[in-house]
């Protein structure tokens, strides 16, 4: 047995015969005959944390395919009436049949009467209905497993569900569960008969021929699944549904909760519920869970990536989808690196949104500040020295020159004649500042030559990628000034190009304003020139784990090369790049794991409106409050600040020393404020919040 067992458990179920709950079901295998397993809340689970949301998706997407007036899908006013008509059928099957259970038309009989449909509109409303609660029907992985077992031993396998919908829609979500191969499926709505008063049980004893002593039954419900089959002689075995598990990881339920707005929308509830829904249906499903991910075990990354990432990405992503749809664009360019996660999870919305037709045709646009703002400079202004002399890390005059390509040593006058001893001299302070401008400005032949080099074989990209071909487009980044737009407009102007820009970006910083006020159109998700100022505060928290978030396989670009294999990117390679990529990796497939789950729970159907602030709410408070694991193996990850193939590293939030000794406190308060992520800083040397709030302020 325990041979067959190896051949049908997924890896994830642990393969013991103890009293585990696999091992319970395993030791009552041998000694039934038949077994049936509930199907809502266990062989399926919902994408919602509570059913009766799918009433607000219900009342939104009827109002969009135009089955409802506005009137009639207020959200709150078309709950009340679905549940309504409900108790009322329930009511009226009872009062003239003492049926105890009722079938959908007979619901919408009653919803019908209520909002004031006729026949036809009732029934494109209800198949409406069904359309969804196929779409959120989930397959319980583990219970999967339990059915992959007792089919293996050749017992006689099937499903019972009290419930109102057909069987026809239950066999459907079933078959599309992967569940295509069983005896019997027998839902209430169809027998009148229901487990909640064992009549169901009663029936199928009858129907089958099966003893009750050799029936095994597996559900959620302590009443109807359990007690009422026991009562009977079945054998069963109680699975506490996902929903209920969940809560009980308090920082989860603590960050599921968090709100920073008073005002919660109806938009906002839906989102939240197909989040934590499909958190649960992905994360609870297992009674006996695995052993808590050990530090730097891909599965720590993965479940963070599903939790903090995929409803980021997803918000961002179905507002992309949208906004680009409305206008049309020629085409869209996902600048590098932060666009390629962004291209990812767009390419997979447009797959199956109804509001990206026609589709967009959609490019990775290799790009970075250095290659495309060096190559844009046509005078040594002020707002070009600022961007030469840019960055918050301490470097030497050597560095600053390297990162765009030019020797030191050749100009070794030009650095004495500025006042720098030496060209290897660290600035640290306002005039050693000075001298590296004067220094720019000394060589500004030299960096405008390289300028020109480099904008030829900028326009030959250019020109390969189509930017040169007119008409509108898209260029979608992670944010934050808008300086990289102001310098592809300016570089495309100058290639003699019409195409109009413009920009998409997770947020904009206020500085964005100045390129505003230009003539750039720049259109943010979470913010826009800083405002709302929660969203961007959260955002300040650490823009430097947000755009570890949104990593890519490859490094930073700094220019790019004409050879015989025509133009290609030239990469900066840092040593760290490697173990910041594999964390990334893993945590972006969580990511994109929830992103196929959220494809998958939608149908089809219109992507929903997001608010930002439902889309940031899992990351935002576990940037605020973060865990001591997260604290550290996030705060662990180095971050280049820099550009080119020159950079300085620092750890995300990494103390160097200990709180408790008195020695250390000077090296503490500089690294506090070096770091790239002050609340993981302050977690690491186990601050509570209360003294988090007034530490090094």
């Amino acid at each position: 047995m325990v041979k067959a067992l190896s051949q049908v458990l997924p890896q994830r179920i642990p393969l013991v015969t103890g009293m585990t709950a696999v091992g319970r079901f395993v030791s009552l295998l041998n000694e039934v005959d038949l077994v049936s397993f509930d199907v809502f809340d266990t062989a399926l689970v919902r994408g919602l944390v509570r059913p009766v949301d799918l009433f607000i998706q219900l009342a939104i997407e009827a109002h969009a395919r135009g089955l409802l007036t506005t009137e009639q899908s207020n959200v709150i006013e078309f709950r009340r009436a679905r549940e309504t008509a409900e108790n009322e059928a329930r009511r009226l099957a009872w009062e003239a049949h003492q049926w105890v259970e009722i079938t959908l038309e007979e619901i919408y009989a009653q919803l019908g009467s209520i909002l004031g449909l006729d026949k036809i509109g009732s029934q494109s409303l209800m198949a409406l209905e069904q359309e969804l609660e196929l779409a959120h029907a989930i397959k319980n992985d583990y219970i999967g497993a339990l059915y992959d077992l007792a089919m293996g031993a050749d017992k006689r396998v099937g499903f019972i569900s009290d419930m109102y919908l057909g069987e026809h829609c239950v066999r459907g979500m079933l078959d599309r569960a992967g569940y295509s191969d069983y005896e019997f499926l027998c839902v209430s709505s169809v027998t009148r008969e229901t487990k909640a008063s064992g009549t169901l049980y009663k029936k199928i004893h009858k129907d089958l021929g099966v003893s009750f002593g050799r029936w095994l039954h597996v559900g959620d419900n302590l009443g109807s699944d359990v007690k009422q089959a026991q009562a009977l002689g079945i054998r069963a075995l109680h699975y506490e549904k996902c929903t209920l598990r969940m809560p009980r990881e308090r920082i989860l339920q603590r960050r599921l909760s968090f709100h920073p707005h008073p005002d919660a929308t109806t938009n906002y509830d839906l989102f939240k519920s197909i989040v934590g829904g499909l958190i649960a249906a992905r994360q609870f499903v297992e009674p006996d869970p695995p052993s808590k991910a050990k530090p730097g075990d891909v599965s720590f990354w993965e479940t963070w990536g599903y939790r903090h990432a995929g409803p980021l990405l997803a918000g961002f992503g179905s507002w992309l989808v949208r906004e680009m749809g409305k206008r049309q664009f020629r085409d869209a360019y996902f600048l590098s690196r932060d666009g390629y996660l962004i291209k990812e999870i767009v390419d997979r919305l447009t797959q199956v949104s109804v509001d990206a037709k026609p589709a967009i045709q959609t490019h990775y646009l290799y790009a970075s500040r250095r290659a495309f703002n060096l190559a844009a400079i046509t005078e040594l202004s002020e707002e070009n020295l600022n961007f030469l002399v840019s960055g918050t890390s301490r470097m030497s005059p050597r560095q600053f020159l390297a990162r765009i390509d030019i020797n030191i040593d050749l100009y070794l006058d030009v650095v004495a004649r500025v006042g720098f001893g030496s060209p290897d001299d660290v600035i640290v302070d306002g005039p050693g500042y000075g001298r590296l401008r004067a220094l720019l400005r000394d060589l500004g032949e030299h960096i405008l030559a390289r300028a020109v080099d480099e904008f030829e074989t900028l326009s030959q990209y250019f020109r390969e990628q189509g930017l040169l071909d007119g008409g509108e487009v898209a260029i979608i980044d992670l944010g934050w000034h808008g300086s990289l737009q102001h310098s592809m407009e300016n570089l495309l102007s100058r290639m003699g190009a019409s195409t109009v820009m413009t920009g998409y970006y997770m947020g904009t910083f206020p500085a964005a304003r100045r390129y505003i006020d230009r003539g750039h159109e720049l259109c943010g998700y979470l913010c826009e020139e800083g405002k709302p100022d929660e969203l961007y505060a959260a955002i300040k928290l650490s823009v430097e784990v947000f755009e570890w978030i949104f990593s890519a396989p490859h490094g930073s670009v700094c220019n790019f090369k004409l050879d015989e294999l025509g133009i290609h990117p030239v990469f900066a390679d840092f040593d760290f790049e490697d173990a910041r990529w594999e964390c990334a990796a893993a945590m972006q497939s969580g990511a994109l794991s929830f992103i196929d789950d959220y494809v998958r729970v939608l149908g089809g159907q219109l992507l929903p409106d997001v608010p930002p602030d439902a889309a940031l709410q899992l990351l935002h408070a576990a940037l605020l409050e973060p865990t001591l694991q997260e604290a550290r193996l996030i705060g662990d990850l180095q971050h280049a600040e820099g550009f080119g193939s020159v950079a300085v590293t620092r750890y995300i939030a990494r103390p160097e020393g200990s709180i408790w000794n008195p020695l250390s406190y000077p090296a503490l308060v500089r690294g506090y404020r070096d770091a790239f992520w002050r609340a993981g800083y302050l977690t690491r040397l186990g601050l509570s919040s209360v003294v988090r709030k007034k530490w090094f302020q």
